[in-house]
């Protein structure tokens, strides 16, 4: 997954938000801005041969905030996506 649409598709549907490093290469998400000191966060780098993020960091990313369940549908709405079993246009 690009790294953009990522961080975009995670704050538009979760409000988990990307803070950048100033330091490294890398954001900081986070539950909301006004939770820096105690909400949830994790670090995510993007992968180093291209400008997206890992399986593994995805998994990561999820773990964190649970967001299992949700990911689908969310990647589904982002992306305007036919869900499984719905026709991609009305019947008549």
């Amino acid at each position: 997954m690009k790294w953009g649409d990522f961080l975009r598709l995670m704050q538009r549907e979760f409000f988990v938000y990307a803070i950048p490093s100033t330091s490294k290469p890398g954001v900081r998400l986070v539950e909301s801005p006004f939770k820096l000191k105690d909400g949830k966060s994790i670090y995510v780098v993007p992968d180093d041969r291209a400008d997206i993020i890992s399986p593994k960091n995805i998994n990561a990313v999820l773990e964190r905030f649970e967001l299992r369940e949700k990911f689908s549908e969310a990647y589904n709405r982002f992306f305007k996506l036919t869900p499984p079993g719905e026709l991609p246009f009305p019947e008549r």
